[in-house]
């Protein structure tokens, strides 16, 4: 059995280059929880990343921030840093233990 990933939970990448950026909102992408973002203005959103288009000529993340209801657009180039500050709701969840449960589900029903 592979072994577990480990969760971004209370994550902050370094943002030093474009590389490292475009990698960052990837797994933003990816992650089950809210991501805070530090803009180059300072000011700070936090929110779930829905969305992101890294290959256009205007790269930008959209998400839906966690104290409007509404969806915002972020522009890669006006952020300077990330935080994967909310509780990672897909932490251990892999497969293994989704079979296992499914098991432990079927073998009660047979009982």
């Amino acid at each position: 059995m592979a072994e577990e990933q480990k969760s971004l939970e209370k994550w902050t990448p370094t943002l030093a280059s474009k590389n490292e950026l475009y990698d960052a909102l990837e797994k933003a992408f990816d992650y089950r929880g809210d991501i805070t973002i530090t803009m180059k203005d300072e000011k700070k959103i936090v929110g779930y990343v829905f969305n992101r288009e890294s290959k256009v000529e205007e790269p930008y993340a959209e998400l839906f921030p966690s104290d409007k209801d509404e969806k915002i657009k972020v522009f890669y180039k006006d952020i300077a840093g990330l935080f994967f500050s909310g509780v990672d709701t897909a932490a251990g969840k892999s497969w293994a233990v989704w079979v296992e449960k499914q098991k432990a589900k079927e073998a009660a029903g047979a009982q």
